[in-house]
């Protein structure tokens, strides 16, 4: 067995997968073996005559077809080529049925959110797009929105502040059931003016640091870069156990690594504004760069490094294969989402940049380094347009951004300034900041002398704080 073309898997990984696929192999042999083994010597008392023909063996059974069902049969034609080994797909059906049946028990709400799901994942088999290195996601959707909807209702909206789940990679405690969270940007606590518009639900698992956000009308999906986030912000606290839990949830997630166009990504499996599933993004890419390039660093994996190097090859891929729009001279911006070009976002494009940059300075990966300078070029002749003068914009051409993403396009500006000094992205930087401390003031401070203000840490950024990366999907 191979990896997808185009797609190299970290040793670990790889070694593990191609174990269980020779594990499955050697199973399937037994079984297949069978009869007597016939004897020269005749069975005592006999006198030495024939008692007749042996037994013949058993019929071997038929062969295995694919399902008319488009996600079974996309299970069976990976097990029939030998991607998949039994025992998995054996676990992907019993997975299926599971839905099926969580679906047809339960009420209201539930059933349609599980029937939802159920949907989504079939047109993306209808579709022929159901290859093997998206069964473990498509699988691990319906297994964990079987495990909720079985269970409980929809996700109620959580406060504006991170509300960390218990039982998960975020904080290493035990629970026996899932448990809803929340998700804003830190530096939105505490300050006055218009109402987030972001409040969302986002739901761990127990024994899981892998995180899923409840969509309405779609069910739980895997929130790739709220994931990432989660990894990225355990990397940076840099402690022995807050480490360990990074690298557990960076391991989780290796098994979910799609090929798209033989190129190495995480992908979402539902439709979102005109675009179908399964798409990518800039934006958690960029993430899991930044994270894999951290935690290699910390805890000497070179292994690691060699996850973000391959991560890095889809921010070069033009969309809607990748998520690179190419500005022509103006170098390349990295996109949202790969479905949408005409959305060129602010938040997205600088979170690319500050993993590539990072992975550029810890590899020193022409390929890389490129990508990261023509990526920087983007950023200096186009981030003077997402400001109005006293705000941040979202999107290119859009109205002012809501209070948590400007301070993560606030937030992002920094990092990238804080690695590259880079006059324009710091000049950016605390523009954003002017306007963050004059627009909505920390309560008991006064102007922009507030804790994030303008003051000297805008002059001399320092390293900052690993964002929440909130994005409207991504």
């Amino acid at each position: 067995m191979s990896a997808p073309r185009g797609l190299r898997l970290p040793a670990a990984l790889a070694c593990a997968t191609f174990a269980l696929a020779a594990a499955g192999v050697a199973a399937a042999s037994a079984q297949g073996t069978g009869g007597t083994g016939g004897s020269s010597s005749p069975p005592p008392g006999t006198g030495g005559s024939s008692t007749g023909p042996a037994p013949a063996p058993p019929p071997p059974p038929p062969p295995l077809r694919p399902s008319a069902d488009p996600l079974l049969g996309a299970v069976d034609r990976a097990q029939i080529t030998g991607v998949l080994d039994a025992t998995r797909a054996a676990s992907y059906r019993s997975i299926y049925h599971s839905a099926l049946s969580t679906a047809a028990r339960v009420r209201g709400s539930r059933r349609t959110e599980m029937t939802a799901v159920i949907r989504i994942t079939r047109s993306i088999a209808i579709r022929g797009l159901l290859t093997p290195s998206r069964l473990a996601l498509i699988y691990l959707t319906l297994q964990r929105n079987a495990q909720w909807w079985s269970r409980r209702g929809s996700p109620a909206p959580g406060d504006d502040s991170t509300i960390v789940a218990r039982g998960s990679a975020l904080t290493g405690g035990g629970t026996d059931v899932p448990t809803a969270i929340a998700a804003g940007e830190p530096d939105t606590a505490g300050r006055h003016c218009r109402a987030l518009g972001a409040r969302i639900s986002r739901v761990v698992f127990t024994g899981s640091g892998v995180v899923f956000e409840y969509y309405p009308g779609m069910g739980l999906q895997l929130q790739v870069n709220g994931t990432f986030g989660a990894a990225d912000a355990l990397a940076h606290q840099g402690t022995p156990s807050s480490l360990e839990r990074a690298r557990r949830l960076l391991d989780e997630m290796l098994p979910l690594i799609s090929s798209r166009d033989g190129l190495a990504t995480w992908e979402y499996a539902f439709p979102f504004e005109a675009g179908k599933p399964p798409w990518t993004s800039a934006l958690s890419q960029g993430t899991a760069i930044e994270a894999y390039t951290t935690v290699a660093a910390k805890l000497h994996r070179p292994d690691y490094l060699a996850v973000a190097r391959q991560l890095a090859g889809i921010l070069g891929r033009r969309a809607p294969g990748g998520v690179e729009l190419g500005l022509g001279r103006d170098g390349d911006w990295f996109l949202l989402y790969s479905f949408a070009r005409d959305e060129v976002v602010l938040n997205a494009h600088l979170d690319a940049m500050v993993g590539l940059t990072d992975l550029a300075s810890a590899t020193h990966d022409p390929k890389v380094a490129a990508l990261a300078a023509k990526g920087m070029r983007a950023t200096r002749r186009r981030i003077h347009l997402f400001d109005t003068g006293s705000w941040s914009r979202y999107q290119l051409g859009g109205p002012p951004a809501d209070l948590n993403y400007h301070v993560l396009n606030r937030d992002l500006a920094g990092a990238l300034c804080q690695r590259t000094r880079d006059n324009v992205v710091c000049g950016a930087w605390r523009r954003f900041t002017r306007e963050l401390d004059a627009r909505c003031p920390r309560t008991g401070s006064s102007g922009s002398t507030a804790r994030s203000g303008a003051g000297a840490r805008a002059r001399r950024p320092r390293r900052l704080p690993a964002p929440g990366r909130a994005a409207r999907a991504a």
